[in-house]
This record gives C-alpha cells, sequence and structure tokens, in this order.
C-alpha cells in the first residue's frame, strides 16, 4: 500500500534507464555518512 502523501507523480512507474538506476544509486549513496553513524559520540543510549 502506497502512503497517502506520496505525490501522485510517483504513484506510477519512472521508467529510469540503467545509467539513470545506476546515477540515482550512486548519489543517494553520497548521502549516507557512515562515519558519522558509526561514531560512538552521536550513539543512542
Amino acid at each position: 500500500m502506497l502512503p497517502p502523501t506520496l505525490d501522485p507523480a510517483l504513484k506510477t512507474s519512472l521508467n529510469f534507464s540503467k545509467q539513470d538506476q545506476s546515477d540515482l544509486i550512486a548519489f543517494l549513496r553520497t548521502l549516507t555518512d557512515y562515519d558519522f553513524l558509526s561514531d560512538r559520540r552521536f550513539l543512542a543510549n
């Protein structure tokens, strides 16, 4: 089930090319800071 707040433009297939998919995944991976996520100073208690 799709969330009710999902933009209608995203409710259908986006039809990305293989290159677009690879580019998007590479970009999204740059948004994850593994050093921050594993830093003991910021771990939840």
